[in-house]
């Protein structure tokens, strides 16, 4: 983790507000490679599920949120405010970026395998194909005057990817111009 890019990015910063999200986010990304699950600071287990729906009790419009799920629960081994930090910041870029009245979608689903997986779906405008392969590189900005205008700093889909890593999972994300994006991940169940 260096901190002189870190220095000159937060100068850079329009407001101090965004300065101080720019640094919380740098924080997020410095936690090390991964690593196994239980020696992540504040590993234990959590429910994916209830972590999704404190999540969306948490935004300004809940009602522009549906949540659908296969399970009552979906037990994760993890770091419970890492795994509510990558559902926020899913939540919040289909909220900006996502058509202003739409409904987002999140959908939870345990599959056969043993891995539980979560996607954030929109009803935008969409990604052109060119920008996917770069979206969760840090500071990377599909339209950086909308990002700017919407107060992204272009760490949140990095912190997402490195997060989800982190706890062993996997994180892609879709998107069609014109019809919306969805951003999905993937995580091993806890086995009891």
């Amino acid at each position: 983790f260096q901190t002189v890019p870190v220095l000159v990015a937060v100068n850079k910063c329009e407001s101090p507000e965004q300065g101080l999200a720019m640094a919380a986010e740098f924080w997020s990304l410095g936690l090390g490679e991964p690593q196994p699950i239980s020696a992540i600071h504040g590993a234990g287990t959590g429910d994916l599920l209830a972590i999704a729906r404190l999540c969306i009790g948490e935004v300004a419009e809940p009602d522009r949120i549906t949540l659908s799920s296969n399970v009552d629960e979906a037990p994760v081994m993890g770091d419970q405010g890492q795994l509510a930090q990558v559902i926020r910041n899913l939540i919040e870029n289909a909220s900006k970026y996502g058509a202003p009245e739409g409904q987002i979608r999140i959908s939870l689903e345990k599959g056969q395998t043993g891995w539980v997986s979560l996607s954030v779906a929109d009803e935008g405008e969409g990604i052109a194909p060119e920008h996917m392969p770069r979206l969760t590189e840090r500071f990377y900005r599909a339209d950086p005057a909308r990002s700017r205008q919407a107060g992204g700093t272009g760490l949140g889909l990095s912190i997402v990817k490195h997060i989800v890593e982190r706890h062993r999972g996997r994180f892609d994300i879709t998107s069609q111009p014109g019809q919306g994006t969805t951003a999905s991940l993937i995580l091993p169940l806890l086995t009891r």
